[in-house]
Formats: structure tokens, C-alpha cells, sequence
């Protein structure tokens, strides 16, 4: 190879390099600030693929971190330029120490964005510039709140209670916290609900209803009776009444019994569980608890005759005392 070839050789591998050293690198950048807009130092990040882990399969790319600065600041540099195209990512948001903030919720994106539902979240700001995405997150405190679901005849705590929140801003009853807050029959204190309450939702929570429920007994509305502070616990106790049992019948068109008819619980789905019971017997009745929910679940039977989809609210409408403890019967027919 003669001088010539070689000199151009060498302009063309300095020429590539020049390139990708000026080559802009797509950056992930968070800043954290609190309700007066004061940055928040020490606020570690994780940005990992939460879809492919929680199914069980193999990341597309590896878990990155990073630690807010002392502007409040935490940012992964390149990280769009590694990130595989069409990927989803998830951020979560840990606290240092014993710092009493929560982010919003878990942010969920994909390439370069994030979803429509959470850039709808007025504490979440979103510029997705040449060179970075940069989201801005408000901060905000925990409030305590401490709500022991008890038995209303025995006074007995009750396990496996759940705690639903709705606002006027809010159609359907959610979970009231980040995760599913049960009472947990394994803790210390069974039966009693305990969570720092954050939701990104409603900012005014006393304005929020909550509903106490439990598969067995009728579901409890109510308000707190103090607006939340982060500066102390707002304790609560509510009172369930156990309801009655509920017989259904499942008929034909010629309102003969129905054997084998399987019932499914098919929503809301609050809870993240399907409610399982055995299938119509001999005379095409099936034997359930009083829904969770009550009047709110929906159920679908299933038959190689047929399948309906029903509401509790028709069977349990007429049934507005709490005092009667009858069982609750109801015919269905499938057509």
C-alpha cells in the first residue's frame, strides 16, 4: 500500500472519530423538587425493564441508577443511545435515609416518552429535547394513616380487609396507596391497615372517600375524620357487618336446573385475584359469599348451553338491611 492510500486511510479513521466524538448522546435527566419547588438532593433512581421482569422474562437492557445531586438532579447520561429501540422502561423513585418524600407513581415509558396517562399528572413535567429527556417531579410528603377494619358484632380484627379510595376526579374505586395494602394475617398486628397514604390523584385527600371491604360482609363507606398531615398519624377505625350468603339458581330457558354452570368474577379488578366457587349442583344452585364489592361486582356464568353476564346490584338491591341475615337467592337463566 502506497504513502497516498495510507494518508487517506488515516483522514478517513480521523474524520469517523471526530464524528463520534461530536455525536450527541441522548441523556435521561430527572429533576426532583418539592411543593415549593426546592430541589431535593439524594433521591435515587432506578430505570430498569419492569414489563419483561414482571412477566419473568429475560431485560432487554441492564438496570441503570443514579443519585439525585445536590441540585436535585440525577441523570444517565447516553441512555437512549443503549436503550433498545421499542423498548419499555420503568422508573422508580427511592428515598435515602429515612426522607419523608414519595415520587408520584411509577413511571412508565417507551423510546423516548412516556405514557399519555402520565403526562396528564400535573406533578410530572415532560421536554423531550435533541439531546435529553428531561422529566421534572414534584415531590411530595407521605401522610400516615393508620385504619383498623374490625367485626362490627365481635369487634374481632379482620385479616384480608382492603382499603378502595374514589374522588369526583376518580370514576372507579382504586387501591388507596401505591401497592395492595391488606390486612395482613402473618404481621404483628393483623387486621389493621397501616400506610404512609400517597396519591398523586387527588391532592386535597380529605376530599377522598374511602371503602373498607372483605369478602362476607357489607363494604363500608366513609370520609376521614381529619384532613391527613405528614406531621402526624390520622387513625381511623371502621365497623364491618357480616353479610348473608348468597344462593344462586341456574336455570334453562325452560327454567329447568342447570348442573356444571361455572361462576366467574370478571370485575372490577381491585385486587389483582379472581374469586373461585364450585359449580352448580345437582339442582343448579352455587353457594357464594357476599361480594367483596357488593353491589359493584360483576360476575359471568358459563355453561355449554350458554353464558350471561350479571351484576350483583340485581340480585342485591332489594337487600338494604344490614340486620337481615337471610340468604340471599337469585335466578339466573342462560340463554
Amino acid at each position: 500500500m502506497n504513502r497516498m492510500a495510507v494518508f487517506a486511510l488515516m483522514l478517513v479513521a480521523l474524520y469517523a472519530t471526530s464524528v463520534m466524538s461530536t455525536q450527541v448522546q441522548k441523556s435521561l435527566v430527572v429533576r426532583f423538587l418539592d411543593q415549593e419547588e426546592k430541589p431535593v438532593p439524594g433521591v435515587k433512581l432506578r430505570v430498569y425493564d419492569g414489563p419483561n421482569v414482571l412477566r419473568g422474562k429475560a431485560a432487554t437492557f441492564r438496570m441503570e441508577t443514579a443519585i439525585a445531586d445536590e441540585n436535585g438532579v440525577a441523570q444517565l447520561k447516553g441512555f437512549f443511545d443503549r436503550l433498545p429501540e421499542e423498548s419499555s422502561y420503568w422508573i422508580e423513585v427511592f428515598q435515602q435515609n429515612d426522607a419523608k418524600w414519595r415520587a408520584p407513581n411509577r413511571l412508565i415509558g417507551r423510546g423516548a416518552s412516556l405514557a399519555k396517562s402520565n403526562l396528564q399528572n400535573p406533578l410530572i413535567e415532560l421536554n423531550a429535547g435533541t439531546e435529553s429527556v428531561e422529566i421534572t417531579i414534584t415531590l411530595r410528603q407521605e401522610c400516615p394513616i393508620d385504619v383498623e377494619i374490625v367485626d362490627a358484632e365481635t369487634g374481632d380484627r379482620k385479616h384480608f380487609a382492603q382499603l378502595l379510595f374514589k374522588d369526583n376526579r376518580v370514576r372507579d374505586w382504586t387501591l388507596a396507596a401505591l401497592q395492595d395494602y391488606v390486612a395482613d394475617p402473618g404481621g404483628e398486628d393483623p387486621g389493621r391497615i397501616g400506610l404512609d397514604f400517597f396519591t398523586t390523584i387527588v391532592p386535597e385527600m380529605n376530599e377522598s372517600r374511602f371503602m373498607a371491604t372483605r369478602e362476607g360482609y357489607f363494604p363500608v363507606e366513609f370520609r376521614l375524620p381529619e384532613k391527613p398531615d405528614p406531621s402526624r398519624t390520622v387513625r381511623h377505625r371502621v365497623e364491618l357487618v357480616p353479610a348473608p350468603p348468597i344462593e344462586l339458581t341456574i336455570v334453562d330457558e325452560s327454567d329447568a336446573p342447570i348442573v356444571g354452570a361455572e361462576l366467574h368474577y370478571i370485575g372490577p379488578d381491585v385486587r389483582g385475584s379472581v374469586m373461585r366457587v364450585e359449580p352448580s349442583n345437582q339442582e343448579g344452585k352455587i353457594l357464594l359469599k357476599y361480594p367483596e364489592l357488593g353491589e359493584l361486582a360483576q360476575y359471568r356464568i358459563k355453561h355449554f348451553k350458554g353464558e350471561v353476564d350479571v351484576s350483583a346490584k340485581e340480585w342485591l338491591q332489594a337487600r338494604v338491611d344490614t340486620k337481615d341475615t337471610k340468604i340471599i337467592e337469585a335466578v339466573v337463566q342462560l340463554r
